[in-house]
């Protein structure tokens, strides 16, 4: 073989190894309409459009949220893509700026309600839970949310695996009041048997980013292309957010 083939053919297989080592394993729930199984949810979108940047190939597959976490703690798989910061979670990495998170590079920020079981006296006020003779309920890997819940002074239960289990709680006579992501918990009311069971309260709980997390041996091995991963997401989010505001102001 001639030595120009040799080149060639060394050149070939090191473009390939680097092909396969720029893909990236996503475990994803399914949280309409930021997430789902088919990579389609707006943080999907977000997070595609970033990849596609920087060269990356993101694999996907669908699992619940306990489930997904414990495959990035044993590396099965490299990310999740929206996970509230958390410093309990030694075995991820999050954007950080110096020694918080970076809210600049989240893949989104969305509110986080308090929901009531109709008919309980239970009250959030914005500063206070009043009259709570039973744990909030906050979702289970909801970490920070959890710590956030207790800071003022109640019992926390984070034993729920999903929305609706917390619900199903309240229904049962568990719990009076839950924290919820806004968009998933509203949704979830809406159906049955939750419909006319229970309400969300006036008052916001909290605004929550929520960041492309990573596994710490991904990031490891490829520390500079995931830090220009996270730059263009947080710069594509705030484009699309100028140009959603733009949009807004135009209409007559």
């Amino acid at each position: 073989m001639r030595s120009f083939d040799i080149y060639a053919l060394t050149w070939a297989l090191l473009l390939t190894s680097h092909v396969k080592a720029m893909t990236m394993r996503i475990c994803t729930d399914e949280l309409p309409p930021y997430t789902s199984g088919a990579a389609d949810g707006t943080a999907d979108r977000l997070i595609l459009e970033a990849a596609s940047e920087v060269g990356l190939t993101m694999e996907y597959h669908s699992a619940t949220l306990a489930r997904c976490r414990e495959e990035l703690r044993l590396n099965l798989v490299d990310s999740f893509p929206t996970g509230p910061y958390s410093p309990s979670v030694g075995f991820a990495v999050y954007p950080m700026k110096g020694t918080v998170p970076d809210i600049a590079r989240a893949v989104l920020i969305r509110r986080v309600l308090v929901f009531r079981r109709v008919g309980s006296p239970a009250e959030w006020s914005g500063t206070v839970f009043s009259k709570l003779t039973t744990p909030v309920l906050v979702q289970f890997g909801a970490d920070e949310l959890r710590e956030n819940v207790k800071t003022y002074g109640v019992r926390v239960d984070d034993g729920g695996k999903s929305v609706g289990i917390n619900f199903a709680k309240m229904l049962a006579g568990r719990a009076e009041l839950a924290v919820a992501p806004e968009l998933s918990g509203l949704a979830t009311i809406k159906q049955p048997p939750y419909a006319g069971q229970i309400e969300a309260l006036p008052t916001p709980f909290k605004s929550q980013p929520y960041y492309l997390i990573i596994s710490k041996q991904f990031y490891q091995a490829n520390t500079e292309l995931v830090q220009r991963l996270w730059d263009g997401i947080g710069r594509i989010r705030r484009s699309h957010e100028l140009m959603k505001q733009k949009a807004t102001s135009n209409k007559p």
